[in-house]
């Protein structure tokens, strides 16, 4: 990696720091290329044919774990932040994007503040697919991380309404806590 042009490595690196297969424009934002579109072609074919980045449909990613890891571990950890920030604004642009990955992403940028946000509405996405569990384990991290009072409050709220049909009680006394907190 380190005998690859600067901005070869950028998006090998780019590509690391989002860990899943993207759209090549993501790629191409995320490593601040500035390249025309035949030399962005040609970059990713070069990146390709040496086995660094593979195509999976229309999305780019690392080859192989091994490169990931690899690219990863040689991104400073100021420039690693800055990606991590950069891929959280690209996805959250995205249609329906994935708030826990969003999370992710904030949590590495060293913006945890932010990452709950994100862990919230994850926990959203998680009830909606019955996975009151795994919601509840976010909303209670939410709600004992958090900062800001309201997303904490609507943390507690959420896990409350999850937990109506399961123990009345217990949902009944988080509401009560709530509402003296309001």
């Amino acid at each position: 990696l380190a005998r690859l042009p600067a901005a070869d490595r950028r998006l090998v690196e780019a590509a690391a720091v989002l860990g899943e297969p993207v759209a090549a424009a993501a790629l191409r934002t995320l490593a601040e290329a500035a390249d025309d579109d035949a030399d962005w072609a040609r970059r990713c074919d070069r990146l390709i044919g040496s086995g660094l980045l593979r195509v999976e449909g229309a999305l780019l990613s690392c080859a192989h774990d091994l490169v990931r890891h690899a690219a990863y571990g040689t991104v400073g950890p100021v420039r690693r932040a800055q990606l991590h920030r950069r891929a959280a604004l690209w996805l959250a642009e995205q249609p329906e994007p994935d708030g826990l990955v969003i999370a992710g992403h904030w949590q590495s940028a060293n913006e945890a503040q932010i990452a709950l946000a994100w862990l919230h509405r994850g926990a959203l996405h998680q009830k909606a697919l019955g996975r009151f569990d795994a919601a509840m384990a976010l909303w209670q991290r939410v709600a004992t991380e958090s900062h800001d009072v309201a997303l904490a409050l609507r943390a507690q709220l959420e896990r409350a309404a999850c937990g109506f049909f399961d123990d009345l009680a217990s949902s009944r006394a988080v509401l009560d806590t709530v509402a003296a907190q309001l």
